[in-house]
């Protein structure tokens, strides 16, 4: 999961960011952002998770303030496979499009476990 935080959605320039997110908007303007991307991730996967309706997950684990099952980070981490990302809601929605959409399936499995692990450590921030 470490690798979100060096992550370049633009791969060195080669693509062209097509918007400005909230996180940037947020960091340009001195507003409150999550602590770390790691965190920013967890932010929007919560976020998608509070919307969840809109994206069609029905059949979805509860998630709490320090719970999040392996399967519902997948299951969420889908709505980036299955989504545009302007559709999609967060602080990174385009970053975190193409970072889940560069994994395979056994690091997004990997990714989920982590993420289990991480919020049951430290919690969801917002």
């Amino acid at each position: 999961m470490a690798t979100i935080e060096n992550y370049d959605a633009t791969k060195a320039g080669a693509v062209k960011k097509p918007i400005t997110e909230t996180y940037e908007y947020r960091y340009g303007s001195n507003s409150p952002n999550p602590p770390s991307l790691i965190d920013c991730f967890t932010a929007d996967l919560k976020i998608i998770y509070n919307q969840r309706n809109n994206f069609g997950i029905t059949d979805i684990e509860a998630i709490s303030t320090k719970s999040l099952p392996s399967v519902a980070a997948k299951k969420l981490m889908d709505v980036y496979l299955n989504k545009d990302y302007n559709s999609i809601p967060g602080y990174r929605p385009w970053n975190n499009w193409s970072f889940v959409r560069d994994l395979t399936e056994s690091q997004r499995t990997q990714i989920s476990r982590e993420l289990q692990g991480y919020i049951a450590k430290y919690g969801f921030s917002e």
